[in-house]
């Protein structure tokens, strides 16, 4: 069946004839623009039996499909296929010509693109003004400090991010949150918006009904300047402002509200700024540590039906157990980079002022880009990382901050996209494993971001916040029902807290919370220590192939808390960084238990 060469390109176009139902002595066969003549496929295919036909060509990597019948005069389409049929399953029928005798595909000279569903009642745009609003978030600040909410929104880079910019702008004001810029000395920088609440004071938020998409709270605290008109407020022990030590770092609530419309109603969805369709109707909550950490929050779903993976999550962690990391977790003794800084260790701390208190403890990536953390451990080699979508080898940086793709939409194919920016495997396989194997002992030894310090300590406190850039599975909240409210509380626990100061901590209704009052634990770590075992608990990370639906996956296992009696101590699970847990997925048997002395 000779289809051509594709005009000047010189592709090889496949195409498969197989059997839908019926017998046919040659039920599936394949020919392509090099082997066969116009038309000679059909004294093989048998009449009035359904035909079911994909073009493949070596250059899009697309399978377009149609169905078709053979007739006594010639073929048909069948199946509800037609030219201009855009049903899935008949997208190949836009190559062929029209029903008769020849039966040869034309070139697919584009890659094809599958038309947006129009949702019943029309198409989903710009909702500002039909939506209607629901209070759906409350922040409560339960820190001695004021605190400065500040909400960042995506940007609007086209119309349908536009759509949803105007969104959050109205969400901002109907919480009376002020505008300030992200770079107060440029008004066309990004805008962000900020509220002040006090000790004991929440901040209600109401949402559109239509859905909103991705964005995140983060926390300024013991600010003394307060903010002018369009600008931050100034000499803030905790927040990452611009010029700030701490400026990138922290932990932050992250919100994306599905659509609660239904019916004929749907053309009042919020266009979803990343494919262009109507926002479904799924919820998705989370709290990031990715950055790294600063002000604790915990945060709590009430679900009225809206059936919640999880109701509860903590983002608690002590800015005075801030881990360091050293070239056992950090590969900084290889080809890629070297550094002997990381000999003796560095510390991820970040202080705004010393004088007044630490303000974060910074994710390893933080301390590896410029400007690369402070003195005494401030980074005299840093690595920018790289631009997310380059043909360039990822450096140092783009390994611990899972970046880096070779093109746009790559990661759709996760066996060859296989770059840290690809997906969670290809991330955990880490700057000195091999790309594309995922087995637990070449996990262990690659030093990958999962494996760092810094992560294996959020782990070994109980944080259920994202820990790393695709730590999906194990820290985010998805309701499958839009509509579900949520209470995010600052400092959660006692009252009054100070996260940036140097805090003892009290166990108390099974959980390590600081406590200036009872608390007699120098350090959160040192608490959960004393009152949990450990065992060696698994995290799955997957990569979906969007052609095939298989995922590649790789399994990373961690040091978790588990009641007493139900695991080994601490050290016996840390021991050697490690290593038993992260290699064989198994608990390390627990050799100082001493062995009971026979009776005499």
């Amino acid at each position: 069946m000779a289809i051509g060469p594709c005009g000047k390109q010189n592709w090889i176009s496949t195409v498969t004839y197989s059997v839908v139902n019926g017998n046919s002595t040659q039920e599936v066969f394949s020919v392509d623009n090099k082997n066969a003549t116009a038309g000679s496929v059909t004294k093989y295919m048998k009449q009035n039996l359904l035909w079911k036909v994909d073009v493949e060509n070596d250059h899009f990597d697309q399978k377009l499909s149609t169905y078709i019948k053979i007739t006594p005069s010639g073929w048909e389409f069948a199946h509800g296929c037609n030219k201009t049929s855009l049903n899935p399953g008949c997208e190949a029928a836009m190559l062929f010509p029209s029903p008769g005798t020849n039966l040869s595909p034309g070139c697919q000279m584009t890659k094809y693109t599958p038309p947006n569903p129009t949702p019943s009642g029309g198409q989903c745009g710009d909702n500002t003004a039909t939506t209607t609003w629901q209070k759906r978030i409350s922040i409560y600040n339960n820190c001695m400090d004021d605190a400065y909410i500040v909400l960042t929104p995506p940007t609007a880079a086209d119309k349908q991010h536009f759509y949803n910019a105007k969104l959050w702008n109205k969400t901002a004001e109907l919480a009376q949150m002020d505008e300030m810029y992200a770079n107060p000395q440029n008004k066309t920088s990004a805008l962000l918006f900020r509220k002040k609440i006090t000790f004991g004071e929440s901040m209600d938020i109401s949402v559109p009904d239509g859905g909103i998409a991705s964005a995140n709270f983060g926390v300024l605290l013991g600010c003394e300047q307060p903010p002018s008109e369009g600008d931050w407020p100034g000499s803030c022990v905790i927040g990452g402002i611009p010029g700030m030590a701490s400026s990138g770092v922290g932990t932050v609530f992250e919100y994306s509200a599905g659509c609660t419309y239904t019916g004929a109603d749907r053309n009042k969805c919020t266009v979803n700024p990343s494919d262009g369709t109507c926002m479904g109707a799924t919820d998705y909550f989370d709290l990031s540590m990715v950055s790294g950490f600063n002000v604790p929050m915990s945060m709590e779903l009430t679900d009225n039906g809206n059936d919640c993976n999880f109701t509860e999550m903590s983002a608690v962690a002590d800015l005075y157990d801030c881990p360091k990391e050293d070239q056992t977790t950090i590969a900084a003794n290889s080809t890629l980079y070297t550094n002997t800084q990381l000999n003796a260790g560095i510390s991820l701390v970040v202080s705004n002022d010393k004088s007044r208190g630490r303000a974060g403890c910074m994710a390893p990536e933080q301390w590896l880009e410029p400007p690369g953390g402070q003195d005494p451990y401030k980074n005299t080699d840093t690595q920018a990382a790289s631009a997310g979508i380059t043909t360039d080898p990822p450096n140092i940086s783009d390994w611990y901050a899972c970046n880096v793709m070779k093109a746009q939409g790559a990661d759709k194919d996760p066996e060859t996209c296989l770059t840290p920016g690809c997906g969670g495997p290809q991330c955990a396989v880490g700057p000195l494993g091999t790309p594309g194997v995922y087995d637990m002992v070449s996990l262990s030894k690659g030093k990958g971001k999962p494996y760092t310090n810094y992560v294996k300590y959020l782990k070994a406190i109980g944080s259920d916040a994202y820990a790393w850039q695709f730590n999906d599975d194990a820290s985010t909240a998805i309701c499958q029902k839009a509509g579900a409210t949520v209470k995010v509380t600052l400092c959660p626990g006692p009252p009054e807290q100070q996260p940036y100061r140097n805090q003892t901590w009290a166990f108390s209704n099974n959980k390590c919370l600081p406590d200036s009052n009872t608390g007699s634990y120098p350090t959160l770590l040192a608490c959960m220590q004393a009152n949990f075992d450990y065992s060696c608990q698994k995290e799955e990370v997957k990569k979906l192939n969007a052609k095939t639906g298989a995922a590649t996956t790789a399994q990373l296992n961690y040091c978790k808390p588990v009641p007493k009696g139900q695991g080994v101590p601490y050290d016996v699970c840390m021991k050697n960084n490690s290593q038993y847990c992260q290699q064989t997925g198994k608990t390390p048997p627990n050799t100082q238990q001493k062995t009971p002395s026979k009776t005499q």
